[in-house]
């Protein structure tokens, strides 16, 4: 047998098998000899102790739950199955949440991040299904029915592989820490490629001439510039200097009032814009900005001036609204705001620049990422060149000779429509 601590010890039990188990021992309790001889196992099967070290380990958690305050009868009732195993699932994620939202605090994580981990592991969220399990249980099979758990409950792929990456960084973190031995290998998610509807320079610029002067400035800064949603919003009038456009922060959310703190990839610009209209409409939204509105807090750079909030901020769904007002206003139909702007601007650009260049401009750290808005198309001239030299090109193409163009579809140059 073998020594008693104050809360307990571990004794060996010889099975008529000739197996050898072992057994926490908690001595005589209100007239009760208090024994544990399994926890939960994988689908809450009782997995017995076949180990000193393991029965050992089991112990040290129980006796640190002792120490802090929590009656043992309720600790054995849980190891027990009849409530969560020593080493649930939720015990763990808990911590994790705790870290995190201590992380989102000191600035190095984003709150949009934490809110959809949030979500989650929420009561009939999609973490749902792990909540009561052993987390060692964890296996390749176990996430493989999950998945199709989630597929057959009507979630498509990107959503599964979105969820399913919560779970492993989670399980990641725990391994960093030391606290799982290793984290099992997750089944592929073959997730279709992104096809999104673009639209032409033309009908970019016919619906962005649909939308009023003063609200305008949003709208520019997305077609031209490619900025994102989030950077747009968070643009203050100290971020335009008259010749350089600040680009460091962004709104970490959909509401108005949402905190701003760094950009989605924690990058940070100082270019000069080069869309003369955009810049025109920077300097009179200077030259608008008058001391008054300042000291009112009037301090969004790009504004929204129906905006019901201090700074004037655009939110997510105004801004949708207005484009799919301007996109009817122009008779061009409707476009999602993204695919409209940044989507078409970076595919148009990604014709004639260099991929390297392009990354630049659209601050993207890998081609992955930049492939998911860059959709170029190879022109059918471009292909009759390279695929038989020699032979006349098409009708379009012949027309362009005649008339000293280049073939292809340029981006038109705007500072003329100044």
């Amino acid at each position: 047998m073998g020594a008693m601590s104050p809360i307990g010890g571990v004794l060996t039990k010889r099975l008529p098998s000739g197996k050898t188990r072992f057994v926490l021992d908690f001595g005589w309790r209100d007239g009760k000899r208090l024994r544990l001889f399994s926890v939960p196992g994988p689908g809450g099967r009782p997995l017995p102790f076949e180990s000193s070290e393991a029965a050992q380990r089991v112990l040290a958690v129980i006796s640190a739950q002792v120490r802090s305050g929590k009656a043992l009868d309720a600790i054995l009732a849980e190891c027990r199955g009849r409530a969560a195993p020593v080493d649930a699932v939720e015990r763990h994620l808990a911590t994790y949440l705790e870290h995190y939202r201590a992380q989102v605090t000191a600035g190095t994580r984003s709150t949009n991040s934490i809110r959809e981990i949030e979500r989650y592991a929420a009561p009939g969220g999609h973490l749902d299904y792990w909540l009561g399990r052993d987390i060692r249980s964890i296996g390749y099979g176990q996430i493989e029915d999950w998945h199709l758990k989630l597929a057959t409950g009507g979630l498509g792929p990107k959503t599964i592989r979105n969820v399913s990456g919560v779970l492993k960084a989670f399980l990641r973190w725990m391994e960093k820490r030391s606290e799982l031995e290793k984290v099992p290998t997750f089944p592929p998610i073959a997730v279709p490629e992104y096809a999104p509807r673009i639209i032409s320079i033309e009908d970019q610029r016919r619906i962005l001439d649909a939308i009023d002067w003063p609200r305008r400035g949003a709208f520019l800064a997305a077609a031209t510039e490619a900025l994102r949603v989030s950077e747009i919003r968070a643009l203050s009038l100290d971020d335009w200097d008259g010749q350089h456009l600040v680009v460091a922060r962004a709104v970490q959310g959909r509401k108005v009032d949402a905190t701003i703190k760094h950009t989605k990839n924690r990058s940070a610009v100082r270019r000069e814009p080069w869309d003369e209209e955009f810049r025109r409409w920077l300097d009179w939204r200077l030259v608008q900005a008058t001391p008054a509105a300042r000291l009112r807090g009037e301090v969004a750079l790009c504004w929204n001036p129906e905006g019901d909030n201090g700074a004037k901020r655009w939110s997510v769904p105004a801004l949708r609204r207005a484009w799919e007002q301007a996109c009817d206003a122009a008779g061009v139909p409707r476009v999602s705001f993204q695919q409209g702007t940044r989507h078409a601007t970076i595919t148009a650009l990604a014709q004639v620049l260099p991929e390297r260049v392009l990354r630049d401009f659209t601050r993207h750290r890998d081609p992955a990422s930049l492939s998911h808005y860059a959709k170029p198309t190879a022109a059918p001239e471009a292909i009759v060149r390279a695929l038989r030299p020699g032979r006349r090109p098409g009708k379009s193409t012949r027309s362009a000779e005649r008339t000293g163009a280049q073939p292809g579809t340029p981006l038109p140059d705007r500072s003329a429509r100044a």
